[in-house]
């Protein structure tokens, strides 16, 4: 009896207090017809050759695929949180220009083209790009070729960016292994020494990727195969939050030895063998000197990503070196090197 009645009287205190916050929540209807549109800017400009090729596709050496990686600049508006799930092709053309030494590159607008695996319109960037070179972009509104999806983004202001170009920074290979789990023929990663010769800061970062060529037996012939990687640290060298680690691709000068030597390690993203242990295989590895405003641009992102799923962490502002505007505008220097491995 006596538990009867104190459900009920549960039941009852639950419902009083239901309609007694009532009063205190409000349904808010956000207005955003007085939001003042930015421009955007995305640009990621390093020099390029065909090497790049075995770390974006697997042809190695496509003269296609060389082609469609082209540095690009990517222009769009920023738009109120509500339509931050806006889907297609956000991007568009501009009033830009981009230039070093007084002298403008020729850039060329390409429209999307999914036949084609264009999935967004973009500028591609004419030429190669100098080391060591300052460079700075502008962009304006164009009111016949930009195309904002709403009233609410009629006009932006112009925005412009100027970052440096890092040096290139030579290095060298040694000590390379693949590992092969126990009675495998599929090796499921490795290691390579990696040592570079650069003299510069010691805050300077890199962004390594590696791949291997495989030779592959299908039971009749043997072929290459081109295999991606996933670059790996050890647990003790991340930087661990609350709720998941940075990327794992990004290392610091003063990570490496004061003879600039580091140990590489690297897991394959998937697995397809046979491969035949017996053969040579080649590790190919890619170094990129970051610009400082790439580097503080990935950290703060990874920042921000992290702390959307930690309630508890201060509100993290994505660096952008952009004017008046947001995005950003940053510059890398690649160099190459391969390595046997028997």
């Amino acid at each position: 009896m006596r538990i009867g009645i104190y459900f009920i009287v549960v039941s009852l205190s639950m419902i009083v207090l239901q309609f007694s916050c009532d009063g205190f929540t409000k349904l808010i209807d956000e207005d955003y017809r007085d939001h003042k549109a930015k421009g955007v800017l995305f640009s990621v400009l390093t020099n390029t050759d065909e090497r790049d090729t075995a770390f974006l596709s697997g042809d190695y050496y496509s003269s296609f695929v060389t082609e469609n990686y082209k540095n690009r600049i990517y222009i769009t508006n920023s738009v109120p949180p509500y339509f931050s799930g806006r889907s297609g092709d956000i991007y568009y053309q501009a009033e830009l220009a981009l230039k070093t030494h007084n002298m403008e590159i020729p850039l060329t607008f390409i429209q999307q083209n999914r036949p084609e695996n264009i999935r967004n319109s973009f500028y591609a960037v004419e030429g190669e790009m100098v080391p060591g070179a300052v460079y700075h972009i502008r962009a304006a509104y164009d009111p016949e070729n930009s195309k904002p999806e709403d009233y609410y983004f009629s006009k932006w202001s112009p925005v412009s960016a100027t970052d440096t170009m890092p040096e290139v920074v030579e290095f060298e290979l040694e000590n390379a292994k693949l590992e092969y789990p126990k009675n495998d023929v599929s090796p499921s990663g490795g290691y390579v020494d990696v040592i570079v010769k650069d003299d510069s800061e010691r805050n300077q970062s890199y962004q390594i990727a590696i791949s291997v060529l495989l030779k592959y037996y299908d039971g009749r012939h043997s072929t290459t195969r081109l295999v991606h990687s996933q670059i790996e640290q050890p647990v003790e060298n991340i930087d661990l939050e609350i709720f998941g680690p940075s990327r794992s691709d990004i290392f610091k000068r003063d990570e490496f030895t004061d003879n600039g030597k580091k140990r590489i390690r690297f897991s394959f993203n998937s697995q397809f063998g046979p491969y035949t242990k017996e053969s040579s295989s080649v590790i190919l590895v890619r170094l990129t000197t970051l610009s400082n405003h790439y580097a503080q641009f990935l950290k703060s992102s990874d920042q921000y990503v992290v702390n959307e799923d930690n309630p508890f962490a201060e509100p993290v502002e994505i660096y952008s070196n952009v004017e008046n505007g947001y995005g950003i505008f940053a510059l890398g220097s690649r160099s190459y090197g391969r390595i046997e491995v028997k």
